[in-house]
């Protein structure tokens, strides 16, 4: 896994921890599946895999 999957920058979504490949803020990702109740159905909404989806839950689980 790039452990760098997770950016914050303040040109890309002024400064919110995003997913560097994907451009997808964690927070997005992580209600998402707050939400859904499934990795494999939130990858699937925002065309990211269910790796992905996992390390922004694993961040803001971190972050909180």
């Amino acid at each position: 896994m790039n452990s760098n999957i997770v950016v914050l920058d303040p040109d890309i979504a002024f400064g919110k921890p995003v997913l560097a490949d994907y451009g997808v803020r964690t927070d997005t990702v992580a209600d998402a599946y707050r939400t859904e109740k499934s990795k494999k159905t939130v990858a699937s909404l925002y065309d990211i895999p269910v790796s992905a989806v996992e390390a922004a839950i694993r961040y803001e689980r971190l972050a909180a």
